[in-house]
């Protein structure tokens, strides 16, 4: 590789040309490096002074107003759950798991129950489970023997054969039963009253489950008012079965269930004991209503007084009143009256008017107490 040789006088140049320059330059002043200053504790900031002149007025701003969750209105007694007229099936109605033994669906604006298998029946629910309700329909039969059929409603159906039923027959009879675990108890067993149409006609049937208190209505006659705490929750459905004899069908139409009118408000005209709550494909009662002549004879109205209120009652048959006196005091008070219907007014001023009905028959004894679900 080739290296040049330095040029030694050029250097030489260069060096005294520097040292002259700086001879001639006066030397520059160094300036300080200023100290840092120290920083002072923060203060308030000063307030301006106010202007004397008024200040022109400005728009205050509108401050957005921050949502508000909707509270969810909570039912009322009286308030109506569920209304269906069976046009379509949108409220998702039980069928049967075993089809030789029941067959039910909604069509033609009714719900149908057909019962193949004798000594059976079957009930059908909404997919909504209500526990306390006030259920209103319209039932009838459409095929087989009125004293082999029978049709009403559950409530309180909470699996494991636990369920109340209100049961009534072609032939003009009801029932009321408790099952607990499969055993079934009659709380009000069979009997015979007007209040059902016989046949293959159409009754309304109105079935109350609030609280401790059950009640049943047929075409607006109250037939039975019962206390029975042992079944609180579960859905309800309607009911269609058969006893000796296989293949019945019943329809179901115009169904509203609201919610029911607090326990307490009910009198009671009957009682049962005992636990429980709902089924499905469940034998019907071993003891099926048999063909009776009408009944003859007197029956017992009991009216307890819980409570010394100045009570006035009045029983009417036919429109016409038999009986009418006036209870001041506690205690029992016996009326013996012929089988029959009976409307019964009680009237305590400034307390309450109560309007009942019974159906009494030969040798039986219905209990109503006034002031009170027992005492």
């Amino acid at each position: 590789m080739y290296h040049s040789k330095p040029n030694t006088f050029s250097f030489v140049i260069t060096v005294v040309l520097i040292v002259s320059l700086t001879a001639c330059t006066p030397a520059a002043t160094p300036t300080p490096t200023p100290l840092p200053t120290a920083t002072s504790a923060p203060t308030n900031t000063p307030v301006p002074p106010t202007d004397t002149n008024t200040p022109e007025p400005t728009n205050t701003p509108t401050k957005t107003p921050s949502p508000t969750a909707t509270a969810t209105p909570v039912p009322q007694p009286g308030d109506l759950l569920l209304s269906e007229t069976f046009d379509d099936n949108k409220n998702n109605w039980r069928t049967p798991f075993a089809a030789s033994d029941v067959a039910s669906g909604v069509s033609g604006g009714s719900l149908s129950i057909n019962v193949k298998k004798g000594g059976f029946f079957f009930w059908s629910s909404p997919s909504r489970r209500l526990g306390d309700v006030d259920m209103t329909f319209e039932s009838t039969i459409a095929k087989g023997g009125n004293s082999n059929t029978n049709f009403g409603a559950v409530c309180r159906d909470g699996g494991n054969s636990n369920f109340y039923w209100f049961g009534m027959t072609g032939d003009g009879q009801y029932i009321i039963v408790r099952s607990v675990n499969g055993k079934q108890t009659p709380l009000i067993n069979w009997t015979r009253t007007s209040a059902v149409h016989t046949g293959k006609t159409t009754n309304t049937i109105r079935v109350i489950c609030s609280g401790d208190k059950l009640q049943l209505t047929v075409n607006g006659r109250i037939l039975a008012t019962l206390k029975d705490d042992n079944l609180k929750k579960g859905a309800f459905g309607l009911a269609a079965g058969t006893f000796a004899q296989p293949d019945s069908t019943v329809t179901f139409d115009n169904l509203t269930v609201k919610l029911p009118q607090p326990a307490e408000t009910f009198a009671v005209t009957g009682s049962g004991g005992g636990g429980g709550g709902g089924g499905g494909n469940t034998p019907a009662p071993t003891t099926p209503p048999q063909p009776t002549t009408p009944p003859t004879g007197n029956g017992q109205l009991i009216i307890v007084m819980c409570q010394s209120i100045n009570t006035t009652v009045t029983i009417f048959s036919g429109g016409q009143i038999v009986k009418q006196n006036s209870l001041t005091s506690t205690g029992v008070n016996v009326y013996d009256l012929p089988a029959g219907h009976y409307d019964v007014q009680f009237n305590a001023a400034g307390y309450y008017n109560l309007n009942l009905s019974y159906d009494i028959l030969p040798g039986q004894a219905i209990t109503q107490y006034i002031g009170g679900s027992a005492c």
